[in-house]
């Protein structure tokens, strides 16, 4: 610590242990090794349960009429690149509205990728079975994921669509976006 630091101690404390530090370089240091530099924390860690990142992304265009029983993708790609190799990630998907159009019997799937691999299924969105097809739905979809990744590695989620009969859209095309949104979660 330096002279033009502001130095802050509890009424017990002497010496150099300050409960908190803010160098004038603009750095603060708090005693449980915690380190704040330019608004971004650098050291210490957060209990599990905690939020440390968020990544968005939105389509509002209508992908197309898929009448393909093996899933396509939607185009719809939200990347995160996670701060601590144990963190989970808490996928969430919503807005927007898929359409059966001709379809009685429309899928949706969550689809990743590790580090520029291939996508991988993760989890089925959403299937409806309609006996009366043209009825638009909005999305909604919740996963706590725990991908095996590696820290530094870029986490991509994409939702894929099919139809099991007829054909099926990801997004009716309304303006109405489908918004996929990545939270890093502590451990």
């Amino acid at each position: 610590s330096s002279a033009d630091d502001l130095v802050l101690k509890g009424s017990g404390q002497t010496g150099s242990n300050a409960a908190i530090t803010v160098a004038a370089a603009g750095t603060t240091t708090f005693a449980e090794e915690c380190t704040l530099a330019n608004a971004t924390i650098t050291t210490g860690t957060f209990p599990a349960g905690h939020i440390l990142k968020v990544e968005q992304n939105e389509i509002s265009t209508n992908p197309g009429l898929v009448s393909s029983s093996t899933p396509v993708v939607t185009g719809l790609i939200t990347a995160i690149t996670p701060t601590k190799a144990t963190s989970k990630i808490l996928v969430q998907m919503n807005g927007g509205a898929f359409d059966f159009g001709s379809a009685t019997n429309g899928e949706v799937f969550m689809y990743c990728s590790i580090n520029g691999g291939a996508y991988a299924l993760v989890d089925k969105s959403s299937r409806s079975n309609i006996s009366s097809p043209t009825w638009s739905l909005p999305h909604s979809y919740s996963k706590l994921h725990a991908p095996s990744f590696t820290q530094g590695q870029v986490i991509r989620y994409q939702p894929y669509y099919a139809a099991q009969s007829g054909t099926f859209t990801f997004n009716n095309g309304y303006s109405i976006p489908v918004k996929l949104t990545l939270f890093e979660v502590a451990q």
